[in-house]
């Protein structure tokens, strides 16, 4: 079983990579991107619950189009949280996409608020691990592993001070609400 866990690390991104190196992670990559977030609307998205993303990249360390557009459900919370895609579709440009969303789901959606995130990907046997800085909330890492001993072990060696339990855009939205557009902020839960 995949476990996927989010933490925020105390060091800096370049302290943090220096700590993988010496567990004998390799360097996979660079990447940035914008991630934007959709909301109803009319009604409420509890966004621990489900998220529309657009995924604008800058610096791309995968075989993707520029741009993808995740519709994923969460179902369970904390350490129990798995997250299905719904929807996923890569579009060539930002543009092509926005005009996707504008019919999908009968144009039950709308821009909500976006942030940054810059990232450097690493392997450590099949683990992959994600090293990120997050607008808005600072140095976090991100693991994706099926070996508990890898988990732990990049736990310990970043000194993962906080796990986060709820999805990016959730914990965005509660810690920063002068980001939501003029009169959205009423659709969250």
């Amino acid at each position: 079983m995949l476990i996927e866990k989010r933490g925020m690390i105390k060091h800096n991104i370049e302290e943090a990579t220096g700590k993988l190196e010496v567990i004998g992670a390799l360097f996979r990559g660079h990447y940035s991107f914008d991630d934007i977030i959709f909301l109803p609307k009319f009604g409420k998205m509890d966004l621990a619950k489900e998220v529309l993303r657009l995924r604008v990249l800058q610096i791309k360390n995968w075989d993707t189009k520029d741009v993808i557009l995740d519709h994923k459900k969460y179902e369970g919370r904390g350490d129990d949280r798995v997250a299905k895609v719904i929807f996923h579709q890569e579009f060539n440009n930002q543009q092509e996409a926005l005009d996707f969303i504008k019919d999908y789901q009968n144009g039950k959606f709308q821009q909500a608020f976006d942030f940054s995130r810059e990232g450097w990907e690493y392997h450590l046997g099949d683990s992959r691990i994600f090293l990120e800085q997050v607008e808005y909330l600072g140095p976090t890492v991100e693991i994706l592993t099926d070996n508990e001993e890898h988990l732990h072990k990049v736990v310990h060696e970043l000194g993962i001070g906080k796990i986060l339990t709820d999805p990016l855009p959730k914990i965005l939205s509660k810690k920063y609400k002068s980001i939501i557009k003029s009169g959205l902020w009423n659709n969250f839960r």
